[in-house]
């Protein structure tokens, strides 16, 4: 069908990636920054013990919306080569999984950039939240490695 109209009773605006496609339309993607849902504002953080922490607040990701109403820990890859690997951070709205959620996405190392988020309009979308960068070397040496910063 080469159109679509709704919202109509019979709409065939009727799914959720429909729904998103239409609500991306007005309330782009990002961390909501005020009012009773900005907690936090998911802010990342680490404390170099190989994990990281992502704070309350409320997020639109890509037409979906996502809530965390407590802190959640979340583990980082070890990263066994000589140089440093940039992960990026980010909130996964999958409308095939039927669910948003934080993702790590692990970087190459010795890349000076992380992955790239998917932003596909009839599927995934990934807000990003932060850029991990983990040292190189053994799982021993990575005590005090991680840093936080965020990315766009």
């Amino acid at each position: 069908m080469a159109e679509q109209s709704g919202v109509f009773a019979d709409s065939d605006l009727d799914t959720a990636e429909d729904l998103a496609r239409w609500y991306r339309q007005f309330a782009p993607s990002g961390v909501v920054t005020a009012g009773p849902d900005a907690g936090q504002r998911m802010e990342v953080t680490a404390n170099g013990t190989g994990l990281i922490t992502i704070g309350t607040g409320y997020a639109l990701v890509g037409g979906y919306w996502y809530r965390i109403s407590a802190p959640e820990t979340r583990g980082i890859q070890a990263n066994t080569s000589g140089q440093p690997r940039r992960d990026l951070v980010v909130v996964r709205a999958d409308p095939q999984a039927d669910e948003a959620t934080v993702v790590i996405l692990p970087g190459s190392p010795g890349a000076s950039t992380p992955p790239n988020p998917t932003r596909n309009p009839a599927g995934v979308w990934d807000l990003v939240l932060g850029v991990i960068v983990v040292a190189g070397g053994p799982p021993s040496s990575h005590r005090g490695t991680w840093t936080c910063g965020f990315g766009s």
